[in-house]
């Protein structure tokens, strides 16, 4: 919106506000304050969010490949019981929230229960977002059981990773 304060001379509203969206964003992307200097604490939640999304991304694909072996070997076999389909499904997203929460832990070196779990929550959301597409019940009992196993397999998983010691050369 421009608004003539005076003749040549207008204001415009981005003009004014875009220094502080710009500052907005450097604090937000790389923990800076808004003098631009590093304060104490500005690389932990930066770097806390970016082993967060490393993690669940690596334990999110390897969740999808595990789903989809399983399922490459149910269509081959087809005298599996369907009682063995929920437990498969709470294996692999244990199996992908373990994963997760050891690349996160291993991408921020600290803090490895804490990464752990919150990557193995953020999974299990995304989880839950794309069952809730295809089942009608997405909070029931078994959501729960899979909530409490990928939360303990994460936290296993990032208290792995941050004591996984480095190799010497």
């Amino acid at each position: 919106m421009n608004l003539m304060l005076f003749r040549g001379v207008t204001f415009n509203e981005r003009y004014i506000f875009a220094p502080i969206r710009i500052n907005i964003i450097k604090m937000l992307m790389w923990g800076l304050n808004m003098k631009g200097d590093k304060s104490r604490n500005s690389g932990t939640a930066v770097r806390a969010v970016k082993a967060v999304a490393v993690g669940t991304v690596v334990g999110f694909v390897i969740c999808m490949l595990i789903l989809l072996l399983i399922t490459f070997m149910l269509v081959k076999i087809q005298k599996f019981p369907e009682t063995l389909v929920v437990p498969l499904a709470i294996f692999t997203a244990c199996i992908g929230a373990f994963s997760g929460g050891y690349f996160s832990a291993r991408v921020k070196k600290n803090n490895g229960l804490a990464m752990g779990a919150v990557c193995a929550l953020v999974i299990f959301v995304l989880l839950l977002l794309i069952s809730s597409v295809f089942a009608e019940d997405i909070f029931s009992a078994v959501s729960l059981l899979r909530m409490g196993a990928m939360l303990i397999s994460g936290a296993i998983g990032g208290v792995l990773g941050v004591n996984k010691r480095r190799r010497r050369k």
